[in-house]
């Protein structure tokens, strides 16, 4: 066949889509997870933040959600990078060395 079936190539788009998704290897997680939302993010939908939470709470992994309002996937303010950033630090401190406190 020298071209495939649109069908065939959806599967395979859909198939793609799955293993690229955090969703695919839920059960490897172990580490503590600091997960970054923008509740105006055209790229990932809003929704799946709150599915990946929960199902990593579910297998028992540490999970701190940051939802960033009024921005989108790329953060276009300032302040969001700001907010981004420094939640990131503190949780790397928190979590990762507990110790230096």
């Amino acid at each position: 066949m020298l071209f495939p079936k649109a069908s065939d190539t959806t599967q395979a788009a859909a198939r793609m889509a799955w293993q690229s998704s955090p969703m695919a290897s839920v059960d490897q997680w172990r580490a503590p997870v600091l997960v970054v939302q923008a509740d105006d993010d055209r790229n990932v939908p809003y929704a799946q933040a709150p599915e990946l939470i929960a199902a990593l709470r579910t297998r028992g992994v540490a999970v701190e959600p940051l939802v960033i309002p009024d921005e989108t996937h790329d953060l276009l303010l300032y302040r969001s990078w700001v907010k981004f950033f420094t939640a990131a630090s503190e949780f790397f401190d928190r979590t990762f060395h507990p110790i230096a406190q």
